[in-house]
């Protein structure tokens, strides 16, 4: 395999890696109606822009995997890492065509991920902030399926040069820093704090101690 084409796979891989960890933590914060609800309990306001957070990340991670080969800034063609640009390493037809097929799927399946990414998120695209046209719903079945696909590419490559496949989605074991510690945490100090709910006190203890905290 050439060299040039082995470093671009190996920085792709490593993307793609990275985008699965963000996923990760998002579904173990926000993978069900019952975390939510706790997270609402908690604080709803902070887990909506949190949310939002974790979401645009994804999103800027997935568009970006979908980029051009190259940008053009300031007259230089800056290259991307994009599935876009490996292609330009391929010689062989039977799997440019392979994988062609493979990226243009991507493509049609993340076309509300790319109008987010290029009207909101990246860019702000004053038109539509002027008239407040709605952006296009993402599902989560639309992130989901975007990620196997991404994956299903990778695995193309891995298989032709590695002889291997990469199970991306499940390459992850628990991290006692992750998701679900944060999640255990919060249940358990809310759980506490509902057996303190018969001290007369505990509501007001409760305001202070937030007024303290948020003046650190």
């Amino acid at each position: 395999m050439p060299s040039t084409l082995q470093n671009k796979i190996k920085a792709i891989d490593a993307e793609v890696v990275r985008l699965h960890y963000k996923w990760k933590h998002c579904k173990q914060v926000f993978g069900s109606d019952k975390k939510v609800k706790l997270l609402n309990e908690a604080a709803p306001r902070f887990f909506g822009y949190l949310w939002n957070l974790m979401l645009f990340d994804i999103v800027l991670s997935i568009a970006r995997l979908t980029d051009p080969p190259k940008t053009r800034v300031k007259s230089i063609n800056k290259e991307n890492l994009s599935f876009d640009n490996l292609m330009l390493e391929i010689k062989d037809a039977s799997l440019r065509s392979q994988v062609s097929q493979q990226i243009l799927a991507l493509k049609m399946k993340m076309k509300a991920v790319k109008t987010w990414r290029d009207e909101t998120i990246a860019h702000k695209d004053l038109l539509r902030q002027m008239k407040e046209i709605p952006l296009p719903t993402i599902q989560v079945s639309e992130i989901t399926d975007a990620l196997a696909l991404i994956r299903g590419i990778m695995n193309v490559f891995h298989r032709q040069f590695n002889s291997q496949t990469v199970v991306y989605e499940i390459c992850f074991k628990h991290d006692p820093g992750d998701g679900k510690s944060l999640m255990y945490y919060l249940k358990y100090g809310f759980d506490a704090f509902k057996e303190d709910c018969s001290r007369p006190d505990i509501w007001s203890r409760r305001d202070h101690e937030i007024t303290k905290w948020l003046e650190d």
